[in-house]
């Protein structure tokens, strides 16, 4: 077996054997690429928005991550990464009323990508994320709605010039201003560094707040709290407006200049050594957490949490006597909320004030002694807190919403809690009808098989994989298990015939469907039936006959599905094939199908030897920027010589080949291109490889939509890039994270022990996030994947750069680089 790979929320196990395009299928394939529907996973620390309990939205069934819930009144907002709630097409954002009904608010063609950060102002929903498009239409970053209609306002989003040049992570609303942080220098193209002020009627950036010459901080802006006349900052910033200023700042909130009462200038005299990641006020008071351990250079005065004077700056010594075993947790503080009397606090921790297993994951703190509630956490293994992980906390009332990926087993329970909990936030009792998945940390998959693939929307879950039964009970390499009940769906999966007759590699979903792809050839029972390929009723299971009609050469291909992608209407499906539906060298590798009759498009693969696809196999498909690219094994497509080596350009509606990219004389790579991944403007490859049109590049580049090589990223080179294969890549908060089984990186031995963190534009390795000379149990790590604020990691390994890991598949921490 070669590795587990764990992508958002797929676990995919695969073993390594190549096989020629059309070779025919194998018991162990090739790893199996299935990107998200639109794009790569939410980037970054938490997201500190608005959050409010979920009584309605808690019942709908969501095919992809959500990040932020907003109660604006008489609707919930609910944004994320998905595109369908229920059987309700939801391209990011949907609005419900307070029966769970879905409202007159509906979003038609949605956004681009994820929604991060919400926040209302009376009938106006504002939103931001790091989509660039709401309906079609231009929207940088950030977007204002009708909250009744959806509608985009244009004068808040000119079509010629507006928004952010990157990521936001939150947006706050005070009055008719928005207060907005993140990742971004500029603002409809003038400079607004991390943080901007907004006109909440026009969009117009605020120049007093943010003037041009001189404004804003020199790292991101993770979190805000903000007054009609205070604003605070926390995030990874060292100086603001060139003050000093160490992860936080206090700025006027007319003219945003910078409160050196608060922060008195000096490298050391304020904020914290770490990044802040949430803001609390209450009354007086700051409340702060994040991934320090001390404030104004005093140490241990501030582990991962400190109360301060809002005016001042001063740390309350009482909530916060100095000394490591005197004050806070042990491990980093991502979310808070504060009532009258309590502060509660959210991360991943498990020690509070040096007492070992008295806040597991969540505390409830006095607002004033910071005293641990021991009713809510009674000290203890298995008393108090959960297993897995926080990502945010909201409280409504005596109602504490808890919200994690997954939660894992609360106080001794054997029961698996994901998504979204609820706690009574005096004593910490949990409510049983709220959400709750009795059962195993797993679904019940007969020992020695495993799952390959699996698809979370809501309250479902499609696990695909090499396996016949499922909590004792039939399931042929396909299930569906009702994350209620924690039970296997019988319809789904109906006890006389189910599933199909060998394994499934991957899974995807459309608004309406499921599609499947793997080495099968019957479904339920019906020889060919499902020949490697599949579309499925989401909620029945039926197999849809007018994409999959029966017969030996009416449906599927010749050879195993190994990747699935959708985009623009179409479905794109690569792997070790050469024929679908019985034609003739019609489908090489690659094809693009109607997602509804399953009919290949001949324009993209005209019929004939040499006339479509590749002569090896495919194993990576991105789609960005209307442009198909495709990574595998190959040297020629539509039988030119050696015109693809390895990786290529297409256009995703006729299938031609970019020359520019790939032009004929020296193209692409000596070897195998495992992983890619893109960004806005770039396309970066890895893999076996040593030579990208020539030169010495070894194992990782990065490229321009052009195919030209970023010699200032990769540097090519005797000593360019790492010493063996680079079989993992992602981009998450401004970074690229690197996975394979290399141990040095541009020619220093022992400085990227399995993965590396590298800088996206000039290649440089962090060596705060792998110190050089750190020892791993390799051989690889051949998966990296974000996930909310982590990392998630597969290979074969037994621990990671961070310290102790589980064997072969684990989960570190984006910010505070330590394991989960």
């Amino acid at each position: 077996m070669r590795y587990i790979k764990i992508y958002r929320n797929s676990l995919i196990v695969a073993a390594s054997l190549a096989t020629a395009c059309g070779g025919g299928s194998s018991s162990t394939p090739d790893a199996p690429v299935n990107p998200p529907i639109d794009g790569p996973a939410i980037d970054g620390p938490p997201v500190d928005a608005p959050w409010g309990p979920m009584p309605a939205p808690a019942s709908l069934n969501f095919n992809d991550t959500v990040n932020v819930v907003l109660h604006a009144g008489s609707a919930w907002y609910v944004g994320g990464f998905f595109t369908l709630a229920d059987m309700i097409p939801a391209r990011k954002l949907i609005g419900v009323d307070l029966g769970g009904q879905p409202t007159g608010c509906s979003v038609g063609a949605g956004f681009d990508n994820s929604i991060t950060a919400m926040a209302q102002i009376g009938n106006a929903l504002y939103v931001g994320g790091p989509f660039l498009q709401y309906r079609g239409a231009s929207a940088n970053h950030i977007a204002k709605l009708d909250a009744t209609t959806c509608e985009l306002d244009a004068t808040f989003s000119p079509p010629a010039n507006n928004g952010f040049d990157a990521d936001l992570r939150a947006i706050v609303a005070v009055g008719n201003t928005l207060y907005v942080g993140g990742l971004f220098t500029t603002y409809r193209g003038a400079s607004a560094n991390y943080i901007a002020k907004i006109d909440a009627t026009t969009g117009a950036l605020d120049t007093t707040f943010s003037p041009p010459a001189n404004n804003g901080a020199n790292g991101p802006v993770i979190t805000i709290a903000a007054t009609a006349t205070d604003v605070y900052l926390g995030g990874s910033f060292s100086t603001y407006r060139g003050g000093s200023a160490n992860y936080l700042a206090h700025v006027n909130a007319t003219t945003g200049v910078l409160d050196t009462t608060f922060s008195p200038p000096g490298a050391t005299a304020n904020g914290f050594n770490s990044e802040v990641y949430a803001l609390v006020l209450a009354g007086s008071s700051l409340y702060v957490g994040g991934g320090f351990t001390q404030y104004k250079n005093v140490a241990s005065s501030a582990m991962h949490l400190a109360k301060l004077n809002a005016v001042t700056g001063a740390i309350d010594t009482t909530f916060s006597p100095v000394g490591n075993q005197n004050n806070g947790f042990e491990n980093t503080v991502v979310t808070m909320a504060a009532s009258a009397t309590s502060l509660y606090v959210g991360g991943p921790f498990r020690n509070y004030r040096g007492v070992t297993d008295s806040a597991l994951r969540v505390a409830k703190l006095n607002l004033t002694t910071g005293a641990i509630d021991t009713t809510f956490s009674p000290v203890g293994v298995g008393a108090n807190g959960f297993t897995g992980n926080i990502n945010k906390i909201a409280l409504a009332g005596n109602d504490l919403f808890v919200s994690g990926a997954p939660l894992g087993a609360y106080r001794n329970a054997t029961s698996e809690l994901f998504g979204v909990t609820k706690l009574d936030a005096t004593n910490g009792a949990i409510d049983n009808n709220f959400f709750v998945i009795p059962g195993h940390d797993r679904p019940g998959l007969e020992r020695n098989y495993f799952a390959q693939s699996l698809l979370v929307t809501g309250q479902k879950l499609w696990i695909g994989g090499y396996f016949d039964r499922v909590g004792g009970k039939n399931a042929n390499g396909i299930a569906r298990i009702d994350d209620t009940t924690g039970k296997l769906d019988r319809t789904f999966s109906p006890p006389a015939n189910n599933g199909f007759d060998r394994g499934v590699q991957t899974l995807t979903a459309s608004a309406d469907a499921l599609y499947v792809g793997g080495e099968f050839t019957a479904y339920r029972g019906v020889a060919n039936s499902a020949i490697r390929i599949a579309k499925l009723d989401l909620a029945t299971g039926a197999i849809d006959t007018t994409f999959s009609p029966v017969g030996a050469t009416a449906n599927g291909f010749n050879g195993r599905v190994q990747a699935l992608t959708i985009s623009n209407g179409s479905l794109y499906v690569g792997g070790g094939f050469i024929s679908y539906r019985g034609g003739t060298d019609n489908a090489r590798c690659l094809a693009k199908l109607n997602p509804i009759t399953g009919a290949l498009d001949t324009t993209f693969s005209p019929p004939g030897v040499g006339a479509n696809g590749f002569d090896d196999d495919v194993r990576a498909l991105a789609v960005r920027n209307g442009a198909l690219y495709v990574g595998g094994d190959f040297v020629s497509y539509r039988g030119g010589a050696n015109n693809a080596n390895g990786i290529v350009k297409l256009d995703p509606a006729s299938g031609v080949l970019d020359t520019t990219f790939s032009p004929p004389a020296m193209n692409g790579v000596d070897s195998t291109v495992t992983s890619l991944t893109t960004t806005n403007d770039a396309i970066f490859i890895g893999g076996d490889f040593t030579n990208y049109r020539g030169q010495t590049v070894n194992h990782i580049a990065k490229l321009n939509a052009a195919g030209a090589l970023d010699a200032t990223f990769t540097q090519p080179g005797a000593n360019a890039g790492f010493d063996s294969s680079v079989d993992a890549l992602a981009v998450a908060a401004g970074a690229l994270y690197v996975g394979g089984a290399f141990t040095a990186y541009r020619g220093v031995a022992a400085s990227a022990s399995y993965m590396a963190k590298l800088d996206l534009a000039t290649g440089s390795v962090d060596t705060t996030f792998t110190p050089s000379g750190a020892v791993n149990s390799g051989p690889s790590v051949i998966s990296i994947a974000p996930y909310q604020s982590s990392l998630m990691l597969g290979g074969q390994f037994t621990n990671c750069e961070f310290g102790t890991c589980f064997a072969n598949a684990h989960r570190v921490n984006l910010q505070t680089r330590q394991p989960e």
